[in-house]
């Protein structure tokens, strides 16, 4: 957005969101994923449903603004480590 307000040029701009954003539990399952784990390994470690650890992937994928598990561990700067 770009508007002229008591003489000054104001400029909002929208930035990417970054890993802050995401809550300790979807970097927690982040870090799992990194690690190798599918769904219902991480479900298993967590002690939760696969299907709260899919829902907390695709909250991540959204908040990251990516589609795949690859692009949101790069994303969140973990990388694969094993």
């Amino acid at each position: 957005m770009d508007l002229q307000c008591d003489g000054l040029r104001c400029l909002l701009i929208r930035t990417p969101q970054d890993n802050l954003a995401l809550s300790p539990r979807e970097r927690e399952i982040a870090r799992l994923v990194a690690d190798g784990h599918s769904n219902k390994i991480v479900a298993d470690i967590l002690e939760i449903s696969a299907w709260t650890v899919g829902t907390h992937i695709r909250r991540t994928f959204a908040k990251l603004g990516v589609n795949s598990r690859a692009a949101m561990v790069a994303k969140v700067g973990l990388g694969f480590r094993k």
